[in-house]
């Protein structure tokens, strides 16, 4: 499994996040909400990978010499959150809405992950 270093932290790469995400469609007893889900399955799961989907632009690298994934990570957290959310204002069709609420969801699950950090990386080196 893929680890990126955080900090003073170590984080599961993607095959992680899409396992929890997974693991919390499960538990979802909102019937509503666990069908916009599943019908968009596809954006929850890319939702999952939170800001750490920028570890993996390079281009970044040679356009910027940084890592977006650990600017995403440590930069004006706070502000990116709140324009995130805000995002959700230019969707005028409920069913683009829809997306990006999964999409959310699912980005948002990642601060659970993050903020559970210690008992993942255990899990992790416990398999």
């Amino acid at each position: 499994m893929k680890y990126f270093y955080l900090g003073d932290d170590f984080m599961p790469g993607y095959v992680t996040h899409y396992i929890f995400g997974r693991d919390m469609y499960e538990k979802l007893n909102d019937p509503v909400l666990k069908n916009n889900l599943y019908k968009n399955r596809a954006v929850y799961a890319l939702g999952h990978q939170g800001p750490d989907i920028f570890f993996y632009y390079l281009p970044a690298y040679v356009l910027h010499g940084h890592n977006l994934g650990d600017m995403a990570h440590t930069e004006n957290t706070g502000a990116f959150y709140a324009a995130l959310l805000e995002s959700r204002s230019i969707f005028k069709k409920p069913e683009d809405l829809q997306i990006a609420n999964a999409y959310l969801e699912g980005f948002f699950g990642t601060l659970y992950i993050r903020l559970h950090l210690p008992s993942v990386y255990l899990w992790t080196h416990t398999l």
